[in-house]
């Protein structure tokens, strides 16, 4: 079921995600272009053990921005705070391809994420904070 959520983190923004299972919470940004149920399979299996929420990354799928730029660290604040905004304590991400550069930025502003998983990232134009500790942290967190 497709629910929607509006944040102003970033200018305001429409966040649409859909949402299956119970459980210890899976944050799962596919790649850009990239429809949750091309993971189908994988989601509802995961289901079986976990809460999966997978956010629409604006301006894919149905979410929205205000804005036609955004960074990825825009992203990461952005993904942060819909995570807070569902009263999420604690979670893993998962992030593949565009969806993987989302996560990792997500983690450096979101301290309840405890693990992250990238598959296949878009890591080009990765640029880590000035703070390589504060980098590192993400990948030790437990």
């Amino acid at each position: 079921m497709l629910t929607k959520i509006v944040l102003s983190s970033q200018g305001p923004a429409m966040i649409a995600y859909e949402e299956f299972g119970r459980g210890p919470v899976i944050v799962f940004f596919t790649g850009a272009w990239v429809r949750p149920r091309i993971f189908k399979t994988l989601i509802l299996s995961l289901s079986k053990q976990y809460r999966v929420i997978v956010p629409h990354i604006p301006p894919f799928g149905e979410s929205t921005l205000t804005s036609s730029h955004i960074t990825f660290d825009e992203y990461g604040m952005l993904f942060s705070t819909f995570i807070r905004s569902l009263h999420i304590s604690s979670c893993c991400i998962v992030g593949h391809s565009f969806g993987g550069m989302v996560a990792l930025y997500t983690a450096f502003h979101c301290k309840n994420v405890k693990k992250i998983l990238l598959v296949n990232p878009m890591m080009e134009e990765f640029c880590p904070p000035k703070d390589t500790k504060e980098y590192l942290h993400i990948f030790y967190r437990v």
